[in-house]
């Protein structure tokens, strides 16, 4: 049921993602970048993006939301088996995260889909 709320969640905050008919495009370009190892390409920081003006940094939000429709989904619910595991050995009155990677929203979709709901947590990301 849960993963059902998260799957949910993600298709309403993507859905015009998800409807575009340019979806496959998209992501036939995202495998391409990441096939050569071209991650600049494929995820434009914000540092080099503020070099582009704002016309081509919206041009890349439809890319980086077919990522997340296509990759976040399962990567939340893998995090979520992994931490359902490990969570009760995790205090339930305060809990400090750190998210350390190229992005951590996989990871934090997970750890608020898992935690108890009494728990505090503290994030940081780096």
């Amino acid at each position: 049921m849960k993963d059902q709320i998260v799957l949910d969640l993600i298709t309403s905050t993507f859905l015009s993602a998800l409807n575009s008919p340019s979806l496959t495009e998209h992501l036939q370009s995202l495998k391409k970048h990441l096939y050569n190892r071209s991650f600049s390409e494929a995820f434009p920081t914000s540092s080099s993006s503020s070099t582009q003006d704002d016309s081509s940094t919206d041009d890349q939000n439809p890319v980086l939301e077919a990522y997340v429709v296509r990759w976040v989904p399962t990567r939340v619910l893998c995090y979520s088996r992994i931490f359902e595991r490990i969570a009760k050995f995790l205090p339930e009155s305060e809990l400090r995260v750190i998210c350390v990677g190229a992005g951590c929203g996989s990871e934090s979709l997970a750890l608020q889909s898992t935690l108890p709901r009494q728990c505090t947590v503290n994030y940081v990301v780096s």
